[in-house]
């Protein structure tokens, strides 16, 4: 088996790869070392000032945590239940961009059929998230970031509840707002640890199981 480094290299404003390690990081107005651009918001999400915009950034940051919080609760669901992942593949944009260790998916439109082959030999799953980090694109009021980080414990046998494979790592996200709705358009899971047998659930192939 190939060596992986320890958090893959995402395309994504808050991996720890595109954080910028130069001075610019740390002028002021930079936030959570993410690279900034030097020209103003036209997004007063991405940097509130007044009491109104405060509000709205709060109101806004807890929308996309309740999707978030929904999404690893339907997961779950979709373990016990598989025609829940109808209810799962509607928190995304019909261009949905999704990559788990055993592939990617473009477009809303076949997700659910090859998502579910992935995981056949999971009958029950804790799908934890945490360490929220949220931040509005500067460009678009429409557009936000997250990274978060995963902790999932699946049960591998239908009776026995102490076999079970644990994984973690990190999801990182984007949402896009449509109508007043915020529906995620990238999933990146980056699984950088585990312990048991995945029975083949992060292997490369493993949508094209039958469930």
């Amino acid at each position: 088996m190939s060596p992986r480094p320890a958090l893959l290299p995402v395309n994504h404003p808050l991996s720890y790869h595109e954080y910028s390690l130069s001075e610019s990081a740390a002028e002021p107005g930079a936030q959570d070392g993410t690279k900034k651009s030097n020209s103003k918001p036209s997004s007063e999400l991405a940097q509130p000032r007044t009491l109104e915009d405060m509000v709205r950034y709060l109101y806004e940051h807890q929308q996309i945590t309740d999707l978030l919080n929904e999404y690893a609760y339907v997961l779950d669901v979709c373990m016990v239940d598989h025609r829940a992942i109808e209810k799962w593949t509607d928190l995304f944009t019909e261009d949905c961009d999704v990559t788990f260790p055993f592939g990617n998916h473009k477009g809303k439109d076949g997700l659910a059929k090859w998502c579910v082959p992935a995981a056949p030999t999971i009958f029950r799953m804790l799908h934890a998230s945490s360490n929220f980090t949220i931040t509005f694109d500067p460009d678009s009021e429409n557009v936000a970031h997250a990274r978060t980080v995963l902790h999932a414990v699946c049960g591998i046998d239908e009776h026995d509840l102490g076999k079970t494979f644990q994984e973690g790592g990190y999801y990182y996200w984007s949402f896009r707002r449509n109508g007043g709705e915020w529906k995620i358009s990238y999933l990146f899971l980056d699984v950088n640890w585990t312990s048991g047998d995945s029975l083949g659930l992060n292997d490369p192939g493993a949508t094209e199981r039958q469930p």
